[in-house]
């Protein structure tokens, strides 16, 4: 059993027919709980890209919702309640017509590889160690920091170096370097989904590695040089805390 999240990134396709506040109002006060009576999903945070977004750092400008959802086991989305949510059951057609054709919903499950700095340093070795740390529960009952930078990674080009090392010896001291930072964990794609104006698809050539680094402070943090494939800077909108929603479903 391996915790994860369920990623979703989400934006507006036909803004001539759907305004920012309509399909905000829907994903957050209706879809994410629908998600959230599910007893796989025991939290949910909804992000907002930071505008104007930092150089190289403009995956919100493309897609400016982030929604993660807790996963204690990544393995339920293969449950049969989670398949009939997104797909078996169909939405209402009026509800198609008026969201999920002008809209695009980039949907991804990882399972979480590696918390840094681990939570439980005496038992878990440090990453310079050149052991990966060892993964901890998807949710939290604490407020979560108030920034976060969202990156996906290819696999290292030679195909020999491990992406933990990698994130350890150059990933990681960047993200430490930069005011602010509170912790990272990594995570490895296990299915990418996208669902573009109602029409679902396989997700081609989605980067293997995502990295969510979290800041705390009174600015968005700025990092020049990360070379992810998706790299944007979000700000905490609403949390769905596990003490509210976490018993929901079960």
């Amino acid at each position: 059993m391996a915790p994860g999240i369920l990623w979703v990134s989400s934006r507006i396709v036909n803004k001539d027919k759907l305004d920012v506040d309509k399909f905000c109002d829907w994903y957050e006060n209706t879809h994410i709980q629908e998600v959230l009576i599910l007893p796989g999903f025991p939290s949910a945070l909804r992000y907002e890209a930071v505008t104007p977004a930092p150089k190289g750092m403009q995956y919100g400008n493309e897609a400016p919702w982030l929604t993660t959802y807790a996963m204690p086991d990544v393995d339920y989305r293969l449950s049969q309640a989670f398949k009939d949510l997104s797909g078996g059951k169909p939405p209402s057609a009026e509800l198609i017509e008026a969201i999920y054709k002008h809209t695009r919903f980039d949907t991804r499950f990882y399972e979480e590889r590696g918390v840094y700095p681990p939570t439980s340093p005496a038992a878990t070795p440090s990453p310079t160690s050149g052991s990966s740390p060892t993964p901890s529960s998807s949710s939290s009952s604490s407020s979560p920091p108030k920034f976060l930078i969202a990156a996906t990674f290819h696999a290292p080009k030679d195909g020999t170096t491990d992406f933990s090392r990698h994130f350890s010896t150059t990933l990681l001291p960047q993200l430490e370097k930069t005011k602010g930072f509170v912790r990272a964990k990594t995570y490895e794609v296990a299915t990418a989904l996208v669902l573009d104006c109602w029409n679902w698809a396989a997700a081609e050539g989605v980067p293997g590695w995502l990295v969510m680094a979290e800041f705390e402070g009174g600015e968005a943090p700025v990092l020049e040089g990360l070379e992810g494939a998706e790299v944007g800077v979000y700000r905490v909108g609403r949390i769905y805390s596990e003490e509210e929603w976490g018993g929901v479903g079960k």
